[in-house]
């Protein structure tokens, strides 16, 4: 029994955390509390957000990758993009704390995650697999992008 109990005591100080570990595990829940609160909380449209960020920036990669045009310069800018987002996402946080209500937030969300999903269509388009998207969704983004380009020309 007394093994038993060393082996248990030993486990236990082998798992506990050293103190940088410590401080770094501080400093991770400080940060993710912030963000948390900022956000308006970690929900599923802030995971769904987060999960079409991801795919975006990863289809994107394979895309430049696939054409020959990787830029480090345009994944940076693509990343700070991002921030930006999740930075206006806070922004509506706040003002819908302010107006005691939840409607820019969810707002600001639904659009992003919307340019994120036809960005994602682009970029598997411009991949080379545009043909394992539905026509209808090819020819809205096909519309979308002659929209796009009149808008820019004026």
């Amino acid at each position: 029994m007394d093994t038993l109990k060393a082996e248990i005591i030993s486990w236990i100080e082998y798992i506990k955390p050293t103190e940088a570990e410590q401080h770094l595990m501080a400093i991770g829940a400080c940060f993710g509390w912030v963000i948390s609160t900022v956000l308006g909380g970690i929900d599923q449209m802030i995971y769904g957000l987060i999960a079409l960020c991801i795919l975006d920036y990863f289809s994107g990669m394979v895309a430049a990758y696939r054409t020959g045009t990787i830029d480090s310069d345009i994944g940076y800018k693509g990343i700070m993009k991002k921030l930006v987002m999740f930075g206006f996402v806070a922004f509506c946080n706040l003002i819908d704390i302010a107006a005691n209500g939840h409607t820019l937030r969810h707002m600001a969300i639904s659009a992003y995650a919307l340019t994120e999903a036809v960005s994602i269509l682009e970029n598997i388009d411009r991949a080379g697999w545009g043909h394992h998207i539905p026509l209808f969704l090819r020819n809205a983004l096909k519309k979308l992008n002659e929209f796009v380009e009149k808008g820019e020309k004026k």
